[in-house]
């Protein structure tokens, strides 16, 4: 890294694999950096996930990458906030289509199984943060905050779905359709022919259509 001032102004300049980049870093090398951190988590793991095996996804210097992000825990907390980004995205854009609110809550939840390659990843991104959270509160605390506002999301949607039961016992139907689909999640990660894309579908729509029946 190299750094020139003057009085009025500092510039500070990273220099990459042959190119040099101002402090005023381009939103593509912002995007680009972003996701080496996302494929390096998703495809290698937390533990496996350091400064250097990122900078090489980039094919970025050590020195850029840590201008961006300062520390490894901030890198990570980066990649976890890029997944609330993705299925937060996803689950809005579910509940704008316009449908009847059971199908809306299917809509929303299926966002969380592994139905096609994005969402295999983002399982793979979750199932790490998830081990990294146990030894590390600063991690954890993100992670319960995220599942948290995750919760109160399938709760509303309940609520919308089955107006006449009480907050309590809507808070305890989104409980259990959670645990489903994260586990369905967890599990088609590890075992993909066993809980297939439809098996996921099938059971999911059994547990929202005994709601109906409650």
């Amino acid at each position: 890294m190299t750094a020139s001032s003057n009085d009025s102004n500092l510039s500070v300049t990273v220099v990459t694999r042959g190119n040099s980049l101002s402090e005023d870093t381009t939103e593509a090398t912002n995007l680009r950096l972003s996701q080496a951190v996302w494929e390096t988590v998703a495809n290698d793991g937390i533990e496996a996930t350091t400064v250097r095996r990122v900078a090489e996804r980039a094919e970025c210097t050590t020195g850029l990458l840590m201008h961006q992000f300062k520390t490894r825990t901030a890198m990570l907390t980066h990649a976890r906030e890029m997944l609330y980004m993705r299925t937060g995205a996803r689950a809005d854009k579910a509940e704008k289509l316009g449908l009847n609110p059971r199908d809306t809550l299917y809509e929303v939840l299926s966002g969380s199984l592994t139905l096609d390659t994005e969402r295999q990843q983002e399982a793979r991104v979750w199932m790490g943060f998830a081990a990294a959270a146990l030894p590390d509160s600063e991690i954890r605390q993100l992670h319960i905050s995220g599942n948290r506002n995750w919760l109160q999301r399938i709760t509303r949607l309940v609520t919308e779905f089955k107006p006449s039961v009480s907050e309590s016992e809507a808070q305890a139907c989104a409980v259990k359709l959670i645990a489903l689909t994260e586990g369905l999640a967890t599990l088609s990660s590890l075992d993909p022919e066993m809980y297939s894309a439809d098996t996921q579908r099938l059971l999911l729509n059994q547990e929202i259509d005994s709601l109906t029946d409650a």
